[in-house]
C-alpha cells in the first residue's frame, strides 16, 4: 500500500473523531475497477508521516484493509463503506527494524535465526546474497508473538554470502 492523498485533519466539536472526506485519484486503478483501502491516523505533532509519528513514539492507529469500488469517467467516486471505529496506541520506538541473531547450526547445514522486535507484530525477514548484486528479497514473513521469533535457512556451500534484514510489516 501507498499513500494517495493528502491528510485530512480530524473535525471537533460535534463532529470530533470523523475527519474531513475527500476525493483522491488513484491513478493505478481503472475507472470502474476496486481499490484497497486503509485509513492511517498519527499525532502530527510527533512526525509529518505515520511511519515517523510511530517511529518516533506519537499516537497512530489504522482501519482494517477495506476493498472499496472506486469512480471514474462517468461513474462518481464512492464512499468508503465498512470503515469500523479503531484506537490509536502509543508509538513504537523500534518500529524500523528487528534485530537478528544467529542461533544455531543444525544438522544438514540448516542455519536458526532469531528475530528480536516488538511483540505481536508481523516481522519480514528480506535476504540478499552477495553474488546476485545484493538485491534485498522477501525471505519470509513472521508473527513474533512474544518478542523473539526463530527462522532457519539452508546454509550453502559456503562460496555464497547472504544478508538477512528485519522490519516491521503494518
Amino acid at each position: 500500500m501507498k499513500s494517495a492523498g493528502p491528510p485530512a485533519p480530524f473535525r471537533t466539536g460535534f463532529d470530533a473523531g470523523f475527519f474531513v472526506p475527500q476525493i483522491v485519484t488513484l491513478l493505478n486503478v481503472p475507472p470502474g475497477g476496486t481499490a484497497y483501502a486503509q485509513v492511517r491516523v498519527w499525532e502530527v505533532s510527533r512526525g509529518s508521516s505515520y511511519e515517523e509519528a510511530r517511529a518516533l513514539g506519537g499516537k497512530f492507529g489504522r482501519s482494517e484493509v477495506l476493498q472499496v469500488a472506486v469512480g471514474g469517467g462517468t461513474i462518481p467516486p464512492h464512499t468508503i463503506l465498512g470503515l469500523q471505529s479503531f484506537a490509536l496506541q502509543a508509538g513504537l520506538p523500534s518500529f524500523t527494524v528487528g534485530v537478528i541473531e544467529f542461533v544455531e547450526r543444525q544438522p544438514d547445514n540448516v542455519l536458526v535465526w532469531s528475530v528480536r522486535g516488538e511483540a505481536g507484530f508481523r516481522y519480514v525477514v528480506e535476504k540478499a546474497v552477495l553474488s546476485d548484486e545484493a538485491l534485498w528479497r522477501p525471505f519470509v514473513v513472521l508473527t513474533n508473538i512474544t518478542g523473539t521469533v526463530t527462522f532457519t535457512d539452508n546454509a550453502n556451500s559456503g562460496t555464497v554470502t547472504a544478508l538477512y534484514r528485519a522490519r516491521i510489516l503494518d
